[in-house]
């Protein structure tokens, strides 16, 4: 991208497969979210980082907020490793972190079904 504002979806190679390894978790977290989703029950424990007990619980729906989130910053961080043309590590940096983060996102909502199934 020389000229002309940068795509959603990377071009360049280095940057692309990270950017679908990362999409690729989180559709996989969707489609185990939609398998089980009539058996999840009202209340997940979705905040570890509170107390133990009714402080931890979210309802049910909260628990598409990591895959919301993670797939928010792995679009943004693509768009802005576009951006920075000059600099490869850089771009890699953005990649490879949200990639990571929508990585770690698939595995806790699929972590949390599976321990209230």
């Amino acid at each position: 991208m020389i000229f002309g504002r940068p795509k959603i979806i990377p071009q360049e190679l280095s940057i692309k497969k990270p950017f679908f390894f990362g999409l690729g978790s989180l559709v996989a977290a969707l489609f185990f979210l939609a398998f089980f989703w009539p058996s999840l029950p009202p209340q997940l424990p979705l905040f570890y980082s509170k107390p133990w007990g009714e402080s931890q619980l979210a309802p049910s729906y909260f628990i598409a907020l990591p895959i919301i989130l993670s797939a928010l910053l792995l679009f943004a961080n693509s768009i802005f490793a576009q951006l920075v043309d000059g600099y490869p590590l850089i771009k890699r940096m953005l990649i490879f972190g949200a990639a990571s983060v929508c990585v770690l996102a698939a595995i806790t909502v699929i972590r949390i079904i599976l321990l209230v199934v």
